[in-house]
C-alpha cells in the first residue's frame, strides 16, 4: 500500500473515531458515519494517478471533491494547451468514441486563454445515485460563472465519480464553456424544443464564443436573453409602473404605442406563461429593464418587475395590483 493511502486511511479513521465522540445526539450508525464522511477533508490531490478514472475507482471520492478535481484539471490543462491531459479527465469510454479528439482540437482552438488563471468558485448542479443492472451509479455536475474584463462566461461539468466494477465509465462526462452571447443562443434554443433531451443532442465537450457582432445579448437578472433594439423611447421606471397599473394587457393600443414590441422574449419550456423584457431608462447609470410575464404572447399580464443585469425588486413590482396595498 502507498505511503499516502495509508495517511489517508489512518485520517478518515480518526475523523471517524472523533465524529462518534462528539455526535452522541445522533440516532443510529448511518447518521455517524455519514457525519464522518463529511468531515474528512476535501483539499487533497493525489498526483499519483495518470488520469482521474483510475483515480476516482480506486479511491474514496465524494461529489465535491469529483467536481473539484474535475474543474481543477480540465482549466489548468486548458490554460496550458495540454490536450493529452484534458482528454485523460473524460471517461475512457468517451475517450474511445470516434470523433472525440476532433472535438478535443475544436475546443482548444476555440478556448478563452486566462480563464483557467482565474479563481473559479463553482456551485452544485446536481447529484445523486441510482442502480442499473446491479451496478451502483453516482453521478454530479458543477457550475461556474465568471467575468473576466467584462465578458461573461458559463462553465458545466459532468462527472461519474462511480459505476460498480465498470472503470471504463468514471470520469468526466462532459464539459461546457459558452459565453454570454453564445448562451443567449443556446438558452433561447432549447427552450424551443419541448422534448429536449441534452444527453441525446449535445456534443460531450463544447466551447461556444460568439462574438457581439453575431448575437445581440443583453444580462438580465443574471440571465443573458437574445436582445433586439427598438426605436421606442425608453420608460422611466416610474412611467412603466404608471402604464400597467391602468393596463393589464400587453396588446392594448395604448400600451403598444407607448412600449411596442419588447427588446426580447421567451418561452420558458418549464413555465405556463412568456417573458418579456423592455429597456428602461437608467438610474444613477445601472441600466434597468421591465420583466412582464404575460399568460399568451403579449397578452394578458401575470406579473411584472424591475431588473437590472444581476438582480429584480420583489419588493416593488410594476404592477401595483399583483400585490395589493395591505393599507388600503
Amino acid at each position: 500500500m502507498k505511503i499516502a493511502n495509508k495517511i489517508r486511511i489512518r485520517s478518515v479513521i480518526a475523523v471517524l473515531v472523533v465524529a462518534i465522540m462528539v455526535t452522541p445526539a445522533l440516532c443510529g450508525c448511518e447518521n455517524i458515519l455519514q457525519k464522518a464522511i463529511d468531515l474528512i477533508p476535501e483539499t487533497t490531490r493525489n498526483t499519483d494517478y495518470d488520469n482521474l478514472s483510475d483515480q476516482w475507482t480506486k479511491e474514496y471520492v465524494t461529489e465535491k471533491y469529483a467536481i473539484d478535481d474535475a474543474f481543477e484539471r480540465l482549466l489548468k490543462a486548458a490554460e496550458e494547451g495540454d490536450k493529452e491531459a484534458f482528454a485523460k479527465c473524460f471517461t475512457p469510454e468517451a475517450q474511445k468514441k470516434s470523433g472525440f479528439n476532433t472535438l478535443v482540437d475544436s475546443f482548444f482552438e476555440k478556448y478563452p486563454k486566462g480563464l483557467g488563471k482565474e479563481k473559479i468558485e463553482h456551485r452544485p448542479g446536481g447529484a445523486g445515485g441510482s442502480i442499473k443492472d446491479d451496478k451502483f451509479i453516482k453521478k454530479a455536475g458543477g457550475r461556474a460563472e465568471v467575468w473576466i474584463d467584462g465578458k461573461y462566461y458559463q462553465i458545466d461539468v459532468g462527472v461519474c465519480f462511480v459505476y460498480s466494477d465498470e472503470p471504463d465509465k468514471v470520469g468526466v462526462e462532459s464539459f461546457s464553456i459558452r459565453n454570454m452571447e453564445a448562451l443567449a443562443v443556446y438558452i433561447d434554443y432549447i427552450n424551443q424544443f419541448a422534448e429536449y433531451d441534452p444527453e441525446k443532442m449535445e456534443d460531450p465537450i463544447i466551447c461556444d464564443i460568439k462574438s457581439s457582432d453575431e448575437v445581440s445579448a443583453k444580462m438580465i437578472n443574471g440571465c443573458p436573453y437574445l436582445w433586439e433594439d427598438t426605436s421606442t423611447p425608453k420608460l422611466s421606471v416610474e412611467e412603466m409602473r404608471k402604464l400597467l397599473t391602468e393596463y393589464r394587457t400587453l396588446s392594448s393600443p395604448e400600451v403598444r404605442d407607448k412600449i411596442g414590441l419588447p427588446n426580447a422574449r421567451i418561452k420558458q419550456s418549464n413555465s405556463t406563461g412568456y417573458d418579456c423584457f423592455y429597456e428602461l431608462q437608467p438610474v444613477n447609470g445601472v441600466a434597468h429593464y421591465a420583466h412582464i410575464t404575460t399568460k399568451t404572447e403579449l397578452g394578458e399580464i401575470i406579473d411584472a418587475y424591475d431588473c437590472t443585469a444581476d438582480s429584480y425588486d420583489l419588493d416593488n413590482p410594476l404592477c401595483p395590483w399583483i400585490r395589493p396595498d395591505p393599507n388600503n
